[in-house]
């Protein structure tokens, strides 16, 4: 192995789901002044909160006699112009003599198999649809929410659950400002293609 080398992986999981909990506004109600928040004293206690300010990102060194590997938490989508490179990541960056990541997305070939992928097993191929798993009232709840990021069930309709569910996630980030070619996995890859090192996965 190297003498130095950045292994890269995302700890960013996009989850949705239809439940009965309440939405994060009236959870965010119910949060008073004096009532010590999930995570302790000092934690944010809304959403506006915890999205504020900087924030240190997560950075392993895990090492023996000769080599040295640095873990990086990464994110796929971000705001334009978000600095999350600290000076211990420009240091990592700097030593690092190649770069692991997740997968490869880049590729022409990658980008055509998880086309291939997508087709295969995020859509459906019979006359199956997911309206079919909904009764009318919970296809107007869902349509109502779905509305709030410029989607709808219709759009949907012929996706697979789990597929659905990631698209309306993906959805909210980017109407929230989230942009794939921001995203810290995009600007390692470019950063490291510039200074001819590789990429590996």
């Amino acid at each position: 192995m190297n003498r130095w080398s950045v292994a890269l992986s995302a700890f960013l999981a996009f989850t949705a789901a239809c439940s009965d909990e309440p939405p994060i506004q009236e959870l965010e109600a119910e949060l008073k002044p004096g009532v010590v928040p999930i995570g302790g004293e000092g934690r944010p206690q809304t959403l506006h909160e915890a999205t504020q300010g900087e924030s240190d990102v997560a950075l392993w060194q895990v090492s023996d006699e000769d080599t040295i590997v640095y873990l990086l938490g990464t994110v796929h989508l971000l705001k334009p112009g978000t600095d999350w490179k600290n000076d211990a990541i420009r240091k990592a960056f700097n030593q690092s003599r190649a770069a692991y990541l997740e997968a490869d997305v880049f590729s022409k070939a990658a980008q055509r198999s998880m086309g291939l992928i997508v087709t295969k097993t995020a859509e459906y191929s019979s006359s199956q649809m997911l309206t079919d798993f909904y009764d009318q009232d919970e296809q107007a709840k869902i349509d109502e929410g779905l509305a709030l990021i410029g989607s709808s069930l219709d759009h949907m309709k012929t996706y697979r659950p789990w597929f659905a569910t990631l698209q309306a996630s993906l959805l909210s980030v980017v109407n929230a400002g989230g942009d794939p070619s921001a995203g810290a996995d995009v600007m390692i890859a470019r950063e490291m293609l510039a200074r001819r090192r590789p990429l590996r996965y």
